[in-house]
């Protein structure tokens, strides 16, 4: 897949009813893709799609959940609007725990189900906003060298120059010069801006 377009994907195993979802969806202006089965979705998701799933909790072989835990063991972070015609509250409280954006019980309304898309459609590409600073944090901070990442690492972390030295056993003038690299590189302007520049990276 991974359309630049923003999709909404349909894995349903009742052709009427994802044929039915999909004309309310295309008439509102919205791109589609059908899956009859969870297992043909998850061979076709990449991760690098934009949109949102709506998503069948009662198929034959995998169930949503099964889908949803694969998605999220594989890092796709598609946003879930969930359908089902046997929901219960446990279902739909599973469903909001592990990430999913909304339950629908079938039969909908077309506002409703309108009305859920554009909302998970818009927490897609707050996600899509959000992987894309971290790829290129990610591609900064692939520059530093060892010591300059070693030097990152101490200084958000809330070290001192005097400290880091003491360390890495180097004088605190070559911290210094490490530390003004380190800024420029990752192209931020104090010590906030990198420590969240970390915390995005996961490195503290």
């Amino acid at each position: 897949m991974g359309q630049a377009r923003p999709t909404v994907f349909i894995v349903d195993d009742e052709p009427n009813c994802a044929e039915a979802t999909r004309l309310v969806l295309e008439r509102a202006g919205y791109a589609t893709q059908w899956f009859a089965s969870a297992e043909e979705f998850l061979a076709e998701v990449t991760g690098r799609e934009r949109g949102c799933v709506l998503l069948d909790l009662i198929m034959l072989g995998m169930n949503g959940f099964q889908v949803q835990n694969q998605l999220n063991a594989r890092g796709v972070r598609l946003p879930i609007v969930f359908l089902s015609g046997y929901g219960t509250v446990a279902h739909s409280v599973e469903a909001m725990r592990n990430g999913a954006c909304d339950f629908l019980e079938k039969p909908f309304q077309s506002d409703v189900l309108l009305a859920a898309v554009e909302r998970a459609l818009a927490v897609g590409e707050v996600e899509a906003d959000r992987s894309r600073e971290r790829e290129e944090l990610a591609r900064r901070h692939a520059r530093l060298t060892g010591r300059e990442q070693e030097v990152l690492d101490l200084v958000v972390r809330g070290h001192t120059n005097r400290e880091v030295g003491e360390l890495l056993h180097i004088s605190e003038k070559t911290v210094k010069v490490h530390r003004s690299r380190v800024k420029a590189k990752m192209q931020v302007d104090n010590l906030p801006e990198l420590v969240l520049a970390a915390q995005a990276l996961g490195r503290i």
